[in-house]
Parts: structure tokens; C-alpha cells; sequence
């Protein structure tokens, strides 16, 4: 009972600083500038997954009142939708995530940061940010928004609940405090108007998003994934003068035939990919030969340090010094 007692109280406590901190840096919740960007490519063409209403019962009912509407802006957000789209469904929605995650708020949504700054995916849709605007106006999104959040925001209690454990649970086995990261982001986007069981990750800069379309289970991998990335990512910088001196390993990360180009020419990348998926591993269900099984994966995808952070974290489990 003591227990029982103690991690109720952890929970609790835990919750009182996501709480604090979810006003600016960790949050779990729709977004307006999601909503309006996926509202209008579904109201220009955009169908995939749009037959399983049982799904996603919010985007046939926003389409359903999107459909009865005379939006003016209509004609060239189908035209400018045709023009961009995407032979592959994951891909044709992603690029529009992207580009919701860089809008400023209503009623411009300009795009916020430099054109240099910016991913490809969203240099190729910026002609359509005055559309976004001329829409969110003809179609009465703000309107919209305001009837469908408290469903948005009823699935986002889920989302936050499980952020809450992740944090707790992995936060203690790293033995890490976050109260310094306040200039970072983590965000969990609820986007109730895409396809669903989609799950997009983006990091930019020092900001991490997680954007979670209609699915019946929650991406608990993703999340777990993403938070470790927030609270490892860092750690490479703050130790350039070790990385730096063993610079040679960048050598096998370019004869790593499965890894992603970006990974083969960053050892930064390879390294806290690789920490991330042994700490994964060690951290999943099963027999110590699942476990081993997984790191073993790991490598064969080309993060060829798992292995050894594999058996490291075995040794840094045992001692009391945090991450």
C-alpha cells in the first residue's frame, strides 16, 4: 500500500509540473494552425482514410459542414491541392503537417522564421499561406474550431496522461531533471482531420512535435522515441571535445549501406540514435533475449553503436549517477 501510495504521489506531483510547464514548453493538445491547414486540404480533395468514420467521426462531421458551406477560396485551394500532390497518402499529408507546424496565428498565418530556415517540404507550399488565410475566413474556421475543441481537447486528456507516465518513468530510469530545458519544446499535436493511424515526428532546432491522427491505440512507441530524443539530443554538444576524439567512427557510418544519408554524414545522429534504441531495448518487454534481439535489429538498420550502448546502460543501471 505504501507503494501503491508513493507512486500515486510521484504521478500526482508529476502532473502538477506538466501542468506548469505545458503553458510553454510541454504540451499535449489541438492545434488551430493544424486544424485550419488539414480542414482545407480536406475540403480541397484530400480522402485519404476518409471512408472509416468510425475513426474519426470529427473529420466526417467538419467535412460534412465544410461540404455545406460556400467558401470562394475553394476553387484555388483544389487547384493549388492537384498541383502538389503526392502519389504516396503518408507523404501527401506529411508536407501539410509541416507546413502547419511553421504557420504564425490567425488571421495571416505567416510563415514564421526565414525562407532559408525552412524545410523544402514547406519552400514548396508557401504560395499556399494566403490561401490558408482566405480560407480560414470564407469558411468560418474560427467558428468550427471553437464547437469541435472540447472533443480535441477531451482526446488530448489521453495523450497527456500518457505523456505524463512516459516522462515519469523515463526521466527516473536516466535520472535526469528537466527544469532547464524551459527554452525547448515538446508539443503532441492532435490532428483530428488526417488519415487516421498517421503519426508524424518532426524536430526543428531544439523543438520537437509528435502529430497524432485519429487511431483507436496511442503511438506509445513514437512518444516514448520523441521524449528520449528531447532529453538526449543535446548531450552530443554539451561533449563535443569527446565526440570530436572519436571522430573516426564516422568512417563506418558511411559504410552503413541501410542508414539514411543524413545519418551516414552526421556521427552526431548515428550516436544518440543508437543510445536511444539500446535504451529501448534494455526498457522493453520480454526475455533478455528479446532485448538483445531488438539492439541486435537496431544494428542491422546501421546504428552500429547500439550494441555497446546496449551493454553500457546494463552497467548504468546499477550505479546511482544520472545520465
Amino acid at each position: 500500500r505504501f507503494k501503491v501510495a508513493l507512486a500515486s504521489l510521484c504521478l500526482l506531483s508529476l502532473l502538477a509540473v506538466l501542468s506548469a510547464q505545458a503553458q510553454e514548453t510541454i504540451v499535449a493538445e489541438p492545434n488551430l494552425q493544424l486544424f485550419t491547414v488539414l480542414a482545407a486540404v480536406n475540403a480541397a480533395g484530400y480522402d485519404e482514410g476518409a471512408n472509416k468514420p468510425e475513426l474519426a467521426p470529427l473529420r466526417a462531421a467538419v467535412r460534412r459542414e465544410l461540404a455545406a458551406r460556400q467558401i470562394h477560396s475553394l476553387p484555388e485551394l483544389k487547384d493549388f491541392y492537384q498541383r502538389h500532390k503526392l502519389f504516396e497518402p503518408g507523404r501527401d499529408l506529411s508536407q501539410y503537417v509541416s507546413l502547419a507546424l511553421f504557420l504564425g496565428p490567425p488571421p495571416t498565418f505567416e510563415l514564421q522564421g526565414s525562407y532559408a530556415s525552412l524545410p523544402p517540404e514547406v519552400t514548396d507550399l508557401k504560395e499556399m499561406v494566403p490561401l490558408i488565410a482566405e480560407f480560414y475566413k470564407d469558411a468560418g474556421i474560427a467558428a468550427l474550431w471553437e464547437k469541435h475543441q472540447p472533443a480535441m481537447e477531451q482526446e488530448s486528456d489521453r495523450y497527456r496522461k500518457f505523456l505524463s507516465r512516459v516522462m515519469l518513468e523515463t526521466n527516473g530510469y536516466l535520472r535526469v531533471d528537466t527544469s532547464g530545458y524551459s527554452n525547448r519544446k515538446f508539443a503532441i499535436y492532435i490532428s483530428p482531420l488526417g488519415a487516421p493511424g498517421q503519426t508524424n515526428a518532426r524536430s526543428y532546432g531544439e523543438n520537437y512535435f509528435i502529430v497524432a491522427s485519429p487511431s483507436a491505440e496511442l503511438p506509445e512507441e513514437e512518444i516514448r522515441h520523441g521524449w528520449l530524443h528531447y532529453l538526449l539530443d543535446s548531450y552530443p554538444y554539451a561533449n563535443a571535445r569527446t565526440i570530436e576524439s572519436k571522430a573516426a567512427l564516422q568512417q563506418v557510418a558511411q559504410r552503413a549501406p541501410g542508414l539514411d544519408p543524413s545519418f551516414r554524414n552526421n556521427f552526431t545522429l548515428v550516436l544518440t540514435e543508437s543510445l536511444i534504441r539500446a535504451i529501448q531495448a534494455r526498457r522493453s518487454g520480454g526475455s533478455p533475449q528479446d532485448k538483445l534481439r531488438a539492439a541486435n535489429d537496431a544494428m542491422q538498420e546501421g546504428y552500429f553503436l547500439t550494441a555497446y550502448f546496449f551493454e553500457a546502460m546494463e552497467a548504468f543501471e546499477k550505479q546511482p549517477v544520472g545520465m
